[in-house]
């Protein structure tokens, strides 16, 4: 064999290896990009959700406190309507999150249910705590400590 034939085989060799490569990464390429739209499509919306479905849980406690404080009807009629409204968002954004969860993550799935039973508990606790926050009596937090 030539010197001419050894370099034009060294070059079909490397061209071929070039050629593998290159459609190797484009292959990959294809791949991170549906798995890309995956994430896009099904785990970022879920997550946006569960961070607003925690900031309202987050916001009850407050919202029933500040109502038990509170000595003025105007603002507590206006705190209760807030979190009225802040049990209805959570309820929506239970049904938005039920929607996303796949068929395969049955673990996913039993740790909702969990939730929402806890969640439903704590839900037809909150007319009883808000009609006491109501009924409190704050002039007492007002009387100076003897």
């Amino acid at each position: 064999m030539n010197v001419q034939k050894k370099i034009l085989l060294g070059f079909l060799v490397l061209l071929c290896f070039v050629i593998v490569s290159g459609g190797l990464s484009i292959f990959q390429m294809k791949q991170m990009g549906n798995k890309t739209e995956e994430i896009q499509v099904n785990w970022l919306p879920s997550v946006a959700i569960l961070g607003e479905m925690n900031g309202q849980a987050t916001n009850m406690p407050r919202l029933l406190n500040r109502l038990g404080l509170e000595s003025d009807t105007t603002i507590m009629n206006e705190v209760e309507q807030e979190a009225i409204h802040t049990l209805e968002r959570i309820d929506q954004l239970l049904v938005e999150y039920e929607k996303l969860i796949t068929e395969e993550s049955t673990l996913e799935h039993q740790y909702f249910e969990d939730y929402k039973k806890s969640w439903e508990a704590y839900k037809n606790d909150v007319p009883a705590i808000l009609s006491i926050a109501k009924e409190s009596n704050t002039s007492l937090l007002s009387l100076p400590i003897p």
